[in-house]
């Protein structure tokens, strides 16, 4: 519930996402080409009834700071109203990165930045060949992001980037939680 979460956590001062991305980092060209399924428990319901996967275990859910740790509370809640049960793990930044490039991280909240990045470098960041987050995504998608890379053309890339975050819609890597007003302040000294 997303919307739960930008009231917990941010105390309203976000929007709950609905695409893959922000939109600063679609941009007009990929803004509004894909969106994000909405909460629904129903749906979760169906699907966890045609899973094949073990569920009676319970899942540790790692967050590296206290927004985090809030967020990965309210997802603990949503969870457990279907039957899955998640334990909140709150670690260093150290540690976190230690789990992450092990691979012994089952699922984790980060926040990232889009400063400097187009939909199609983001994609690659997260699910290229030389990505460190080791999301299990299929041979199908590995090989969209691979052609994607070989494509030396954005405006030529810009059809298949829409498939991709498709495909992300469907194999769920990642789940868009919430987009927030980033402040800069300078100062002369």
């Amino acid at each position: 519930n997303r919307q739960n979460i930008v009231d917990v956590v941010t105390g309203g001062d976000a929007e709950p996402a609905t695409q893959f991305f922000a939109k600063k980092l679609l941009g007009a060209d990929y803004d509004g080409a894909v969106t994000f399924d909405g909460y629904d428990p129903d749906l979760a319901a169906e699907e966890i009834a045609e899973t094949t996967m073990d569920l009676s275990q319970t899942f540790t859910l790692t967050a590296t700071d206290e927004a985090g740790t809030q967020v990965a509370q309210c997802i603990q809640q949503d969870l457990a109203a279907i039957g899955i049960n998640v334990e909140v793990a709150s670690v260093d930044v150290n540690t976190w990165s230690s789990q992450l490039t092990d691979q012994t991280l089952q699922m984790f909240i980060n926040a990232l930045g889009t400063d400097m990045l187009a939909a199609d470098s983001f994609i690659q960041l997260l699910l290229g060949d030389t990505s460190v987050y080791y999301f299990p995504i299929s041979d199908e998608l590995k090989a969209k992001v691979a052609e994607m890379n070989s494509i030396p053309s954005v405006v030529e890339r810009h059809d298949l980037v829409v498939e991709l975050l498709n495909d992300m819609q469907t194999e769920c890597p990642i789940v868009p939680l919430y987009d927030t007003i980033n402040y800069d302040v300078y100062t002369k000294g």
